[in-house]
């Protein structure tokens, strides 16, 4: 059946597919070879064509509404130059296993062989970030294309899928095809005897860790780790760049994020005779080799658990591996654990001297937090106490702060796995585009965005998104007129290297200074600049009760000394 109750064209079987799937949603910024496409949304009305500015901004919303709604994001680009444009938050993606359908036009299969403007290898370029990708030449080869593709976004690990298709191919008649229907597979579990050897490897622990990651997030498995954290007296670290918050911020045995400095994850391993990597699906999170070797020192078992086979021993050898499906593998663990026989009194005297550590700490952010609300500077800290006293119930806190994000992942309270959204990959410029995405999916909740300025800039345009479906999003700009997280690490590098010491060239954006307040302005976006502190509590309450997008920028004190050694690596 067509949308328009015509003869079916190529595209119907498209369309069919996402009508199936209950996708409401194509993002995308079109071109010549999409025009067929984006037409046949005109024959399906449940289906709204989300128009953006620039691709990699649409993958950016495509990416925060499938992690919002659960549901496949899908997201079309314009052949070469659209493709290039979208890798940054594609990779985002990958690396955050969400489930993204990427289209994306292709020129007409009567041309191609002339080698046409705007042509390439387009599976060549997404084929590194994509689970599976494929090229259509006939119409014939479309609804077994569909049926692969859905199928494998319904299949973990999650990642995205990518299909291009030419117009001759959309705009092809035919005479009908089969029901736009996918194979739903079975989850795969751990067996008996995997469940048993991490048993047996994580009961022996004499100082146990756990690192929670997204896969914890994905699976809603906070209970049955809590439970099995509780049971063992472990350390819990949530994992550093996540995409979700992944463990509950104010549990006992909660003791932050894990560090993105080298040195810093390593002191964190050599602690523990044993860690828990579950569902991590970043085991590596630093982009600087310090001369220190692995991160996880050799004399630490670990249990490894991910729906991946690549992720399990990826980079350290697992003493006991769980493959599957992450929140029936924690149920099973829960389950047997609370069955083992070990000794629960050294686990309870464990886990206490955990829980003294924990308040400690929690105690000392606090602290941090209150001074840097009160000491007549404006700084992240200050901007984070405002989010967390000012942020309603049901918040979620779109993070881009990169060198300033200790602050906001240990001040902020984080009641679910959706209350937290980050970029996995850490490509910048994904914030705001994710937030109108989370918009859209989640409309019972307050998206707030904390973005540094050089992040920001990257596509400033996403505003336009905000202003054009009033999404009422708060954009918070955190302006200290720099590449902040380099002048970091160029200091951790030992740099500068020349002879004369000077400060690198490029690090400073603040010839000329943006005016963020007229920028917003110029998209009818409500927007105030705040310099002193005094202002700063204000600012944040008129943006979280807006009804429309609104935009604070926060110029902070430099330089800001920072309150941890850890910042983005």
């Amino acid at each position: 059946m067509t949308g328009s109750g015509l003869t079916p064209l190529g595209r119907d079987i498209f369309f069919e597919y996402l009508v199936s799937h209950d996708v409401r949603y194509i993002f995308g910024n079109p071109g010549t070879t999409e025009l067929p496409l984006v037409d046949g949304c005109n024959d399906y009305p449940s289906i709204e064509y989300v128009l953006s500015l620039h691709e990699d901004v649409a993958v950016a919303q495509a990416t925060g509404y499938a992690r919002a709604s659960g549901k496949v994001g899908v997201v079309n680009l314009h052949v070469t130059p659209g493709v290039a444009h979208g890798l940054g938050n594609l990779y985002n993606a990958h690396r955050a296993r969400v489930p993204l359908l990427v289209t994306a036009g292709q020129h007409h299969t009567g041309l191609r062989v002339q080698d046409p403007i705007l042509s390439s290898d387009l599976l060549s370029m997404v084929g590194q970030f994509t689970k599976w990708s494929y090229d259509v030449r006939f119409l014939e080869e479309l609804p077994m294309v569909m049926h692969k593709a859905f199928r494998e976004l319904a299949t973990p690990p999650f990642a995205p899928v990518f299909v291009s298709m030419p117009p001759d191919v959309l705009l092809e008649k035919h005479d009908g095809f089969g029901p736009a229907r996918v194979t739903e597979p079975t989850r795969s579990l751990a067996g008996d005897q995997a469940i048993q050897e991490a048993v047996r490897v994580l009961a022996s622990a004499e100082q146990p860790m756990i690192v929670a990651g997204d896969g914890v997030g994905l699976a809603h498995g906070w209970d049955e780790l809590v439970a099995i954290a509780e049971a063992l007296g472990a350390r819990v670290y949530t994992e550093g760049y996540a995409t979700l918050w992944n463990f509950p911020s104010r549990h006992p045995l909660y003791l932050g994020p894990m560090p993105n400095l080298a040195a810093d994850m390593r002191a964190h391993f050599a602690r523990a005779d044993v860690a828990l990597l579950c569902g991590v699906t970043s085991p590596a999170p630093v982009s600087r080799y310090d001369d220190g070797g692995p991160l996880i020192p050799f004399h630490v078992q670990t249990v490894a658990m991910d729906d991946s086979p690549s992720e399990i021993g990826k980079n350290h050898p697992a003493s006991a591996a769980l493959l599957g499906d992450v929140g029936a593998n924690l149920r099973s663990l829960r389950t047997a654990l609370e069955g083992a026989p070990f000794d629960r009194a050294v686990a309870t005297r464990r886990g206490r001297r955990v829980s003294d550590e924990a308040t400690k700490r929690r105690s000392a952010w606090d602290r941090k937090t209150q001074e840097a609300a009160v000491d007549g500077r404006l700084t992240a800290g200050g901007v984070s106490a405002a989010i967390r006293d000012s942020m309603p119930a049901g918040g979620i806190l779109v993070d881009e702060t990169i060198s300033n994000r200790p602050w906001f992942v240990n001040t902020l309270e984080f009641p679910d796995p959706l209350s937290y959204f980050g970029a996995n990959g850490i490509s910048l410029g994904y914030s705001v585009g994710a937030a109108a995405g989370l918009q859209v999916a989640r409309t019972d909740r307050k998206v707030v965005v904390a973005v540094g300025d050089g992040s920001f800039l990257y596509y400033p345009h996403a505003l336009w998104n905000l202003a054009n479906r009033n999404l009422p999003v708060l954009v918070v700009i955190l302006n200290n007129g720099g590449y902040r997280v380099l002048e970091l690490i160029v200091n951790r590098m030992g740099g500068p290297w020349s002879e004369a010491g000077s400060d690198l060239p490029g690090l400073d954006i603040q010839g000329p200074d943006v005016d963020f307040v007229t920028l917003a302005a110029s998209l009818g976006i409500p927007a105030e600049r705040v310099d002193t502190p005094r202002g700063l509590g204000r600012a944040m309450k008129r943006g979280m009760e807006a009804s429309t997008p609104y935009v604070v920028d926060v110029v902070l004190d430099r330089p800001d000394g920072g309150t941890s050694t850890e910042g983005a690596d």
